[in-house]
């Protein structure tokens, strides 16, 4: 059984835990955190799950945690590719299929406004598509997932591991502004 959620700020400030650092970890963004916090949001049981499991190890993993002096900047992908929350499905597939990637940010400006997945695809069109055309004229900001997490482009590389053990691929930012992207197949070529 999961502590109450409505415990969930003073557990976080109890073990000395940021926000910022919550999100890193779990995968979830700042401001959803921010709005189960204040009650605004019930996450979900997986949610919740991942929110605690991360507070509770927090000490654990700082005991464990090697030294090691690679930081995001060193392995991040600079070469963003993007959609725009008014381009296709069609397009942002495209792009997918052309540049072999499997999730893309959607971009309105210079903010990250959610993101478009192989997984998103396969969801919409077990959801009740009749053909491929239907979800190929949807806008992207129709049918677009939640943001990647962000980490900014100092943070160590055991920090991105943690993340990229709940999620996909991670944003990595300097100043606030998105630079670079990790996934999971960076990672894995790091360990090679």
């Amino acid at each position: 059984m999961l502590p109450d959620i409505r415990k969930l700020r003073d557990l976080r400030m109890k073990k000395g835990m940021s926000m910022y650092e919550l999100s890193l970890k779990t995968g979830i963004p700042e401001d959803v955190l921010n709005k189960i916090e204040d009650g605004m949001v019930e996450p979900s049981y997986s949610d919740a799950k991942k929110i605690f499991d991360v507070i509770e190890g927090s000490e654990e993993k700082k005991r464990e945690a090697p030294e090691n002096p690679a930081k995001a900047k060193d392995i991040m992908q600079t070469e963003l590719v993007t959609v725009k929350p008014t381009d296709t499905m069609a397009k942002a597939i495209e792009v997918m299929k052309k540049k072999g990637i499997a999730q893309i940010p959607v971009m309105k400006g210079n903010e990250d406004i959610g993101c478009v997945s192989e997984k998103v695809v396969y969801d919409i069109l077990f959801r009740g598509y009749d053909d491929m055309s239907e979800l190929l004229e949807e806008e992207v900001g129709d049918v677009m997932n939640r943001p990647l997490p962000k980490i900014d482009e100092n943070e160590p590389i055991e920090k991105v591991k943690d993340v990229l053990e709940k999620v996909n691929a991670v944003l990595v930012t300097r100043k606030g502004r998105v630079v670079g992207i990790i996934t999971r197949a960076d990672i894995a070529r790091l360990n090679l």
